[in-house]
């Protein structure tokens, strides 16, 4: 409870802070919208001024005024009607793209796997907390407490030719958004925080954030006068969708592409209703709104009341989820030729990057009857448990990298084996004694028996550094820490039988981070 509070004390005091320093905020966007806006004219400047460009649309006039009278922006059919359409197809096409990725177990199919296992590993029950809350802005049910507050939004305001459209943007974004879902039929990530009902792809509470508050603000940049504040309102538009998307990652109820898809549909969905707006219903309606506190304020201060409410009152029905294996592999302990009995089975012999490529080769496997054993085993080697990756753990190993100051438990970056995150990071300090530069191997638990022991998957590298101030650095040749860390496990007297024998190719390589390794390919298959 205390680590809640204090996430959310940070959270007022950044919203505080918004509000004190909005006037730079503004200034700050609009002073990159008026640099986008001048690189995006110089640009088109230079095309049309183009001597040969030039010369074929005075040829072929015809084309130059159709093409001119799409950029007009004086005419409703002219450049607002281009740039919709634009988006209409560009959101349509992806989300084609990310459906045919699902359907084909494609690259995207590889990342959302990974990804749903990297949140699964960095989760904590504050920040699920804080997830929660954010969620709960697209949650159905909160949605519809929002839709009768805009309405009688727009009733205030004297802007009832906005209902119907408003209405076709969240309607048709929750009517396909369940027409694809059951068309798909794709299951809910094993991992969910929460009981969710229905199917995965696409997301509904980023389909319908985009969808509603995405029309929200567009009727507010259509109704404001003043430039700076339509362009932070569409920043905090973008923001909201954004946080809210990867709650829905967080708290495991979709997979990346399940967003991604949700996003895409809801921007569908709002550009089809600004589309119907802008040709149908607004065409003379030049009353601008006066923002004061009975005509909009009154609205956003009781939609953040009732937010709070909602997320104390309606309580989620707990998952107790987690990640395991299908059934267990059962392999006899060899002397030699291990790489063939991984290969029969096809057991993956390499960690993975998020995108399923392959990166450092498995140079360890020790078999031991559980976790406390495997975790003894580098208690008495000198090797300490590395900390979870959260928000604190990361700051400290942040500051003491800074500081050039020692961190012996600091959190780790990820990496993969078989999809999952490895499921103990180790780490010796070395003479030095700094954050920057430590010894670190990574294992995993698997569904591997052999001789009637659990094997668990290893690797070792050596950090010499950090590097870009947020990651570190590893040296090169890996054998000579796969070396360290086997004499150091030795020096325990905790080792019943061990065995080096090849397991792939010599290999070079690039991490995650994109360091260089090489590597002989050989493996140590330890028995404690």
């Amino acid at each position: 409870m205390e680590k809640f509070l204090i996430i959310l004390v940070s959270v007022v005091a950044l919203i505080v802070l918004l509000i004190v320093f909005r006037k730079k905020i503004k200034n700050f966007l609009y002073e990159f919208y008026i640099l986008l806006k001048d690189v995006i004219k110089a640009i088109f400047n230079t095309i049309i001024n183009n001597k040969h460009i030039k010369a074929f649309f005075d040829k072929h006039y015809k084309i130059r005024d159709f093409i001119k009278a799409r950029f007009d922006l004086k005419n409703v059919y002219g450049l607002r009607l281009t740039f919709i359409l634009a988006v209409l197809i560009i959101s349509a096409i992806y989300f084609v793209s990310i459906g045919n990725n699902y359907i084909h177990k494609e690259l995207m199919f590889q990342f959302d796997i990974r990804v749903k296992n990297l949140f699964f590993f960095l989760r904590d029950s504050e920040m699920i907390k804080l997830f929660t809350f954010i969620t709960n802005f697209a949650d159905p049910k909160m949605i519809i407490i929002a839709v009768s507050l805009f309405l009688g939004f727009l009733v205030v305001n004297k802007k009832k030719n906005y209902i119907i459209p408003f209405f076709v943007s969240i309607g048709f974004a929750s009517v396909s958004d369940y027409i694809i879902k059951n068309i798909f039929e794709r299951p809910r990530p094993d991992v969910g925080v929460y009981v969710e009902h229905g199917f995965s792809f696409p997301s509904g509470h980023s389909t319908i954030v985009i969808a509603f508050y995405g029309f929200i603000a567009y009727f507010l940049i259509r109704n404001i006068e003043k430039i700076k504040n339509k362009i932070i309102i569409i920043f905090f538009t973008i923001i909201l969708a954004l946080i809210v998307g990867f709650s829905r990652i967080y708290l495991g109820a979709h997979y990346l592409s399940d967003v991604m898809g949700g996003l895409l549909l809801g921007l569908f969905a709002l550009f089809l209703s600004i589309a119907i707006t802008e040709i149908f219903f607004i065409k003379e309606d030049k009353e601008k709104i006066v923002c004061n506190f009975k005509k909009c304020h009154i609205f956003y201060i009781t939609f953040l009341i009732l937010e709070v409410l909602f997320t104390l009152i309606f309580k989620h029905k707990l998952n107790l989820s987690h990640i395991s294996f299908a059934n267990n592999i059962n392999i006899q302990y060899v002397d030699s030729g291990l790489y063939k009995e991984f290969d029969n089975n096809n057991i993956p012999k390499y960690s993975e990057k998020l995108s399923g490529s392959i990166q450092e080769p498995i140079s360890f496997i020790v078999l031991a009857n559980n976790d406390n054993d495997l975790l003894n085993l580098f208690d008495k080697s000198g090797w300490q448990l590395a900390r979870k990756p959260n928000i604190k753990s990361l700051l400290t190993v942040a500051d003491a990298a800074l500081k050039n100051q020692p961190d012996s438990t600091g959190p780790m970056t990820p990496s993969f084996w078989n999809t999952q995150v490895h499921d103990f990071g180790f780490e010796k300090a070395t003479i030095k004694n700094t954050a920057r530069q430590r010894h670190h191997a990574r294992f995993w638990k698997t569904n591997i028996i052999i001789d009637g022991k659990m094997a668990y998957m290893g690797t070792a590298s050596f950090d010499v550094g950090v590097k870009m101030g947020i990651t570190h650095k590893i040296a090169p040749d890996i054998d000579t820490e796969r070396e360290f860390l086997f004499n150091d496990l030795n020096n325990s007297g905790l080792i019943k039988k061990y065995s080096k024998q090849p397991f792939v190719s010599p290999t070079l390589g690039k991490n995650l981070a994109g360091d260089e390794f090489f590597t002989d390919g050989e493996t140590y298959l330890i028995e404690i």
